[in-house]
């Protein structure tokens, strides 16, 4: 793994900010990539698994050295200190090419480029080449288990030019076969990249592998029952379905708050499960004729009323009172619904980590299922809508089950998520939730999210009212998890949840997902209590979120920390590398508020930025409306798995190390080209020493312009002294003290009129959101008043506000290594290269 490293010395003479240096003064230290080759540092090489033909590997190598001799630069991608990132292609011969990244040329032989890695360059140097010349592609990408990749350009090809068909036909598999490599390699196969990682390895790490990507074997449309139900229960488990259902609402009206049932007389999927369970005549004709009557036919809502039909239908199909004509009305309404589901969800313009994907998606496999074998338009659909449920909950995987959205629109998302997966396991028999470890660590996401006052996590578009708050139904959703992973951290955080808020961990209404738990009740026995484990990180080098806590009960702190790829725009924050802390009160706080609209201008101009966050922005000098923050873009660009892999210029920070050692849990993460320019490098290193203490040093170089500047958000106005602060909150306060930089600007902003201050003008939402909790009106900047003095090094304590601040010092006697002490506690972080810290 290659290292940060500076190119002088930083330890002999001068000031710790200010180092000996010839000609222009640098800010310390201006740090630079190096790369140790023997490494293998550009891991766009894993090993080489596939079996490739020798011609078609010869002539896709061909097109790459003549293009690049005729002066095509196309990207590739690079990992650096963990993270994936373009680097450009500036050679190539018979040897393998060579790439330039941050300045830096390697080499790269041909034998060390994965299938996946080869197949996407000359897929660009491909160009506009005709269809025959691009079957080599396709044969290649087949014989290197790229069934995905293959798949999409065949069908690209055809239609292009039907006469290809021909030269599809793959050679028989007793053709030779070669690697990548000019000629047949003799003794060992060529070895993986086992350069050690800056720290310890994630806890738990992606349940899929990047070589999963693409080749994951889909299931197929063939074990689809043919007489109905056939959602998420059949015909001869009606009868324990019902005495399921009676044994759960005699359950349900023993919690704390009562529990009535009610049906919607709206909802064609309830009225039918009321004539399920209570042969109730009225409720299916109601149903029947809630189905005839088409639904909103736009891409984000056609999901939820066809995945309604599609159950209704489904469970309705043998009711007397359901006629030929009924039903063949019903099948149009649901069809018209279901096409535009499934060009959502399965089209270019679909998005594998959204919330609407996954309202679409219910209703694609819904309607699919229900509707297969009696319309054309489903059964053509099936196989295809299977498959990219199937790859969009590998998706799921690949992210390791973090939601990027916040938890307002996570719970959306599980609502529907949870009803695709049940339609997918009741259609083709195989159990997407052990088939998909990603499901049960979102159940894992939700938990660590929960705050210590059983409210959730704010981060992104997380909304007011019971959406933010673990008493919105949430048990409902985590116990078909907990059953079809026959996971028990997931039953024990579902069963905790129904202890702590009863029946209102339930929705009053009956679900139709719920008849998974009815169907199925066999629920995997819980642990007995919350992990050990005190933090945990989900999708290190994806999502990158860091959640650690000093205990599980309710005096205990809880930081939050996130810096991963902008992988959702519409509701995901440009807050890379930015933090919150929660200790018996909101203290550090992500502020703004959203109110369902990200395109609105309190969301465009305050609430998605970095200045409503806790992290540095880069302001430009006499610019008012250049706030530093990071790159606002809005677009949706995860329309597959592979996606992930090769996320191009939306991969704008990771983290690269990460540590879990009980006393301590330490995090760094790189996000310097979230602000797309505006500085030279944004390095944060943090350090939560448990249980109630933070240290961060942040590592910055600004662009030619441009000043740091230190951000905290708080609800209550800040208490500035020369070098440190106080924000207090319900009885709690949060006390830091800066050791660098040694000469530093303190300010508040905020107050009445400028609780949502940018760019010179106040942006408030247009009404304040219901409960919610923590309406930042306050924020801490701080700013070197050294220009060449570009590091904070900051220590805070939590604590009752009647207790004084525990004293700090720095500790600048190593020379490879700086830090501080607060409270008898030492932390350093060495100079020259992110990643080592030491704690002591």
């Amino acid at each position: 793994m290659s290292a940060l490293q500076s190119p002088a010395s930083v330890g002999s003479g001068g000031s710790i900010e200010n180092p000996p240096s010839t000609g222009n003064v640098t800010p310390l230290p201006p740090l630079r990539y190096s790369i140790r080759p023997a490494s293998l540092l550009f891991c766009l090489l894993m090993f080489l698994s596939g079996i490739l033909y020798a011609d078609d590997a010869a002539e896709l190598r061909g097109w790459i050295i003549e293009s690049i001799k005729a002066g095509q630069r196309p990207a590739v991608f690079v990992d650096l200190l963990g993270t994936t990132m373009r680097a450009k292609v500036v050679s190539a011969d018979d040897t393998g090419i060579t790439v330039d990244a941050l300045g830096v040329k390697t080499d790269v032989a041909w034998q060390d480029l994965s299938p996946n890695r080869f197949f996407a360059l000359a897929a660009r140097i491909a160009g506009d080449r005709s269809p025959s010349d691009k079957v080599s592609l396709v044969r290649f990408a087949r014989c290197s288990g790229l069934d995905a990749q293959a798949g999409e350009l065949e069908a690209e090809l055809l239609r292009a030019d039907p006469s290809v068909q021909d030269l599809l036909n793959p050679p028989e598999l007793s053709d030779p076969k070669v690697s990548l490599a000019p000629s047949p390699e003799t003794g060992p196969p060529p070895a993986t990249d086992t350069a050690s990682p800056v720290t310890a390895p994630v806890s738990s790490a992606p349940a899929s592998s990047v070589a999963g990507l693409g080749r994951y074997a889909p299931i197929g449309a063939a074990a689809i029952p043919a007489d109905h139900p056939r959602l998420f229960f059949r015909k001869k488990s009606l009868k324990d379905v019902r005495s399921a259902a009676r044994a759960l609402q005699e359950a349900r009206s023993g919690f704390r708050g009562g529990f009535t049932s009610r049906y919607r007389d709206d909802n064609p999927a309830m009225l039918a499960l009321k004539y399920l369970l209570s042969n109730d005549d009225a409720a299916a004709r109601r149903a029947v004729s809630l189905m005839k009557t088409q639904g909103v036919n736009d891409w984000y809502h056609a999901g939820e009323w066809v995945s309604q039909s599609a159950l209704a239908y489904d469970w309705l199909y043998d009711y007397p009172g359901f006629s030929d004509k009924d039903k063949k009305e019903a099948e149009d309404a649901i069809v018209s619904g279901m096409n535009t589901c499934v060009r959502w969800v399965a089209g270019k313009d679909g998005h594998f980590i959204w919330n609407g994907h996954w309202i679409c998606m219910a209703g694609a496999v819904t309607g699919t299922v229900a509707l297969y074998g009696h319309r054309q338009e489903a059964t053509a659909n099936a196989e295809r809508v299977l498959r990219t449920c199937d790859e969009s909950l590998l998706a799921l995987d690949y992210i390791d089950g973090a939601w990027p959205e916040g938890p307002t629109y996570a719970f959306h998302t599980l609502h529907d998520m949870i009803v695709a997966v049940e339609a997918f396991w009741s259609a083709t028999g195989e159990n997407p939730y052990k088939r998909h470890p990603g499901l049960a660590r979102f159940s894992h996401w939700f938990m660590w999210m929960t705050r210590p006052d059983w409210s959730l996590e704010r981060w992104d578009d997380a909304s007011g009212g019971s959406s933010c708050n673990s008493d919105h139904e949430y048990a409902g959703y985590i116990l078909p998890i907990a059953r079809g992973a026959a996971d028990p951290a997931a039953s024990m955080y579902a069963k905790s949840l129904m202890a702590k808020w009863g029946a209102r961990s339930f929705s009053p209404e009956y679900q139709g997902h719920y008849l998974s738990l009815w169907g199925f009740p066999e629920i995997t026995e819980p642990i007995a209590r919350y992990p050990a484990a005190l933090s945990d990180c989900f999708g290190r080098n994806v999502a990158g979120h860091v959640i650690a806590r000093s205990g599980w009960g309710p005096d205990d702190s809880m930081l939050a920390f996130r810096a991963g790829q902008n992988i959702c725009p519409g509701h995901q924050h440009y807050c890379a590398n930015a933090f919150t802390y929660y200790h018996k009160a909101p203290l550090a706080i992500d502020s703004g508020q959203y109110m369902g609209n990200p395109l609105a201008d309190y969301m465009k101009n305050y609430t998605q930025h970095s200045v409503a966050h806790n992290l540095v922005v880069f302001p430009r000098t006499g610019k008012p409306d250049d706030d530093g923050g990071q790159t606002m873009e809005f677009h949706h660009v995860l329309t597959s798995s592979r996606d992930l892999v090769d996320p191009g210029s939306w991969n704008v920070a990771s983290i690269f190390a990460y540590e879990e050692k009980g006393s301590y849990m330490y995090v760094g993460a790189d996000a310097t080209r979230a602000y797309g320019g505006k500085c030279r490098l944004f390095v944060r290193e943090l350090v939560y020493l448990r249980p109630n203490k933070i240290v961060i040093l942040d590592r910055t170089v600004p662009a030619d312009g441009r000043t740091p500047t230190w951000l905290l958000h708080s609800v209550g106005e800040p208490l500035l002294t020369r070098n440190q602060f106080i924000v207090q909150n319900e009885g709690m306060r949060l006390a830091g003290t800066f050791v660098l930089p040694q000469e530093i600007t303190l300010a508040a902003v905020g107050g009445p009129g400028r609780e949502f201050w940018n760019v010179g003008r106040n942006w408030p939402p247009p009404s304040q959101p219901l409960r919610f909790h923590q309406p930042g009106a306050w924020r801490i900047e701080a700013s070197p008043v050294s220009p060449q003095a570009n590091w904070f090094l900051v220590a805070m304590d939590s604590a009752p506000k009647s207790a004084p601040p525990p004293p700090v010092s720095p500790v600048m006697d190593d020379p490879a290594f700086i830090g501080l002490s607060i409270a008898g506690r030492t932390v350093l972080f060495q100079k020259d290269r992110p990643g080592v810290v030491k704690v002591r």
